[in-house]
């Protein structure tokens, strides 16, 4: 009986108001039967009965108009899901294959000047980087490794341009800095930011909660809609996830690096199937670039 209680709310009502008309349509014809089986139930043949059956006939009515002129309210979302875990594998095993293994490291626009957030991959552990417009940085081996944009990239654009997304500096002083830390303060500001982004606009998932402990920050995508692509990428390597995020983990990534203006990295990403949710701990890095490299930028 779960299952099929189960099934029922995949079809019918999914995060993003997937095909919520024709739940809507379903629930009226349900009370209609209802209503009818009071009325043959209680066999009185009065007024009440009368009303009873008019009710049942006119929800009958609205039921089969609202379905008649209804549409789906959005993509399935097991299909959403489903249009990224090949990208995020394929790089994971491209990157190997280069014998670059480090995790993805989300550079803020401040420190690359760049006017987009950069990924960067270094070979092992992060120990800076040196950013001179090529992909590949080779002239120094503690800051070689991999640069790309991240698969955030059109989403954050889009999120600029259409919907006015604006990251205010949480750091209230004329210094620019490149490195530092998740100040507890304001983890408040960053979740609304945070939600505004995730559940109001792009209904990834229902709600977001975020607290930090200093250097890493614990977000957590509550009824996140597309964990199915979760456990497609997993099913490959689970460093897939911090080698090669998905679009998702990569936008929080990215609006968390601007917001923090520090670069960023993932120490932990998972998704809990049984409620739903995707928890994603990120960590603030201390390095910046050396002084003759800010000085090679452009």
């Amino acid at each position: 009986m779960k299952e099929k209680i189960s099934d029922f709310k995949n079809r019918f009502y999914i995060n993003g108001h997937y095909n919520i008309y024709a739940l809507l349509s379903l629930i009226l014809i349900c009370f209609s039967v209802v209503l009818l089986l009071i009325a043959y139930l209680t066999d009185r043949n009065d007024f009440t009965t009368a009303v009873l059956i008019a009710v049942s006939f006119a929800n009958f009515l609205a039921a089969v108009i609202i379905a008649g002129f209804s549409r789906s309210g959005g993509i399935n979302p097991d299909i959403s899901s489903m249009l990224y875990p090949s990208h995020s594998t394929e790089l994971a095993k491209m990157l190997s294959l280069l014998k670059v293994f480090g995790d993805a490291h989300f550079i803020p626009k401040s420190a690359s000047e760049e006017p987009y957030t950069l990924q960067f991959n270094p070979p092992g552990e992060y120990q800076g980087f040196s950013w001179n417009n090529k992909m590949f940085s080779m002239e120094d081996e503690e800051t070689a490794g991999f640069f790309s944009r991240p698969s955030s990239y059109s989403l954050m654009k889009m999120l600029y341009k259409k919907a006015g997304l604006f990251i205010p500096d949480y750091d209230d002083s004329n210094e620019t800095k490149y490195y530092g830390d998740f100040n507890p303060k304001q983890t408040d500001v960053f979740s609304e930011i945070l939600k505004e982004v995730l559940c109001e606009y792009s209904s990834f998932c229902d709600e977001v909660k975020v607290s930090s402990n200093s250097d890493e920050l614990i977000i957590t995508l509550k009824n996140f809609s597309l964990i199915s692509g979760c456990s497609e990428v997993r099913e490959e390597s689970l460093k897939c996830c911090t080698v090669a995020p998905c679009p998702v983990c990569s936008l929080v990534a990215s609006l968390t690096a601007e917001y923090f203006n520090s670069v960023v990295s993932f120490s932990a990403v998972w998704p809990d199937y049984k409620s739903g949710d995707l928890n994603i701990i990120l960590k603030a890095l201390s390095h910046q670039p050396r002084d003759e490299d800010r000085d090679s930028l452009h």
